[in-house]
């Protein structure tokens, strides 16, 4: 009979440990482990952002929020997976739900999240102003910090114990330190120009923060000219082993943008190996006119190829054109000073996508 009772207790502290029911889901144990885990180092890596850039530290007096209420959020014991079915209160299914001192994620979402290395530290931020009691709808705080600094992201995928075999890795191929930039759109000295190579999926990614044109500062700076130009040369040094050639697989060029008053934009990218006439890849966009704006993803999936076996130089050239000859200005703005339908654009990432083929 003791045997039984023994059998009895343990299996309902099995079940009572696997999972319970939560929020239209069902609560994981150790499936949700790593979730919670990087949710937390993520919200670390906020908490250190708010702490240490001016940028942060405006958030936190602009919005009078509180670095150690926020901190308090980051407790394991506050935050819960759930395997699916996770709904708010209008039972519309959402990735996170978050309320005063409690955070429920759902596991499939952030699981794809980390795996693929969004940026998604505006949504840990939401979710912990939430659990403070503050109102985010809309991202109206949080979207601040998005896009989050490179250099302070972290890895968030399951990392494989066993490391690419030689063959397929870039480390070899590529030196990011020896990357060289050259540009008005991104300066050499530019705090925010980066660099950064993802050698498991041999990704090159370059991010900007001075790739931007604004209509007033045109109109400032430039007097009677009416076309502002920012451009981006980046020269990426590459060593091949014998038998093997560089593949360019696709290329990216992502752009915001917002254009009034009858002002133009256009964007322009090329791609190619110097010294060699052909191939390259080239993509230019139409001309956005007045009130346009949006996202604009300049994508190209030719393949570019090296020759084989050889050192070299691929370069990227970029090029973005805010045009408003039409426009004459009686009154001009202060300098400095921006008007509600100033004309922007703004590049903030170009990536590049490689392969190794043979010969």
């Amino acid at each position: 009979m003791k045997i039984k009772i023994v059998f009895a207790i343990l299996i309902s502290v099995l079940f009572s440990n696997i999972g319970e029911s939560r929020g239209g889901g069902f609560i994981v144990g150790n499936g949700g482990d790593h979730i919670r885990a990087t949710f937390l180092k993520v919200g670390a890596e906020v908490i250190s952002f708010l702490k240490e850039t001016e940028q942060g530290q405006s958030l936190i007096s602009k919005n009078q929020l509180s670095i150690n209420s926020l901190e308090q959020t980051l407790d394991i014991q506050k935050i819960s997976v759930v395997e699916n079915g996770l709904k708010d209160n209008l039972e519309v299914p959402v990735d996170a739900t978050g309320s005063t001192n409690e955070i429920i994620l759902n596991k499939s979402s952030w699981m794809e999240h980390f795996e693929k290395e969004r940026d998604i530290y505006y949504l840990v931020f939401h979710e912990m102003l939430r659990g403070i009691g503050f109102n985010d709808d809309n991202y109206v705080i949080s979207k601040v910090i998005n896009p989050f600094p490179i250099q302070r992201r972290i890895i968030t995928r399951v990392e494989s114990i066993y490391p690419l075999i030689e063959a397929d890795s870039f480390k070899k191929i590529f030196s990011i330190q020896q990357l060289k930039f050259a540009g008005t759109g991104c300066p050499t000295n530019a705090v925010g120009t980066l660099a950064e190579f993802d050698f498991e999926r041999n990704i090159l990614d370059f991010k900007f923060s001075k790739y931007n044109i604004v209509r007033n500062e045109l109109v400032t700076q430039l007097s009677d000219s009416f076309i502002g130009r920012k451009d981006c040369t980046v020269v990426l040094p590459f060593v091949l082993p014998q038998g093997k050639k560089l593949t360019v697989t696709q290329i990216d060029f992502s752009t915001k943008f917002e254009v009034n008053r009858g002002d133009k934009v256009s964007l322009t990218n090329e791609v190619f190996f110097a010294g060699l006439t052909k191939p390259r890849i080239t993509k230019a966009s139409p001309q956005f006119l007045e009130n346009t704006q949006g996202r604009l993803l300049l994508r190209r999936d030719e393949v570019l190829k090296s020759e084989c076996g050889q050192s070299g130089l691929l370069r990227v050239n970029t090029s973005a054109i805010l045009d408003f000859k039409k426009i004459l200005f009686n009154n001009k703005p202060e300098a400095g000073v921006k008007t509600n339908d100033d004309s922007i654009v703004d590049v903030d990432r170009v990536s590049l996508y490689f392969k190794l083929d043979d010969c």
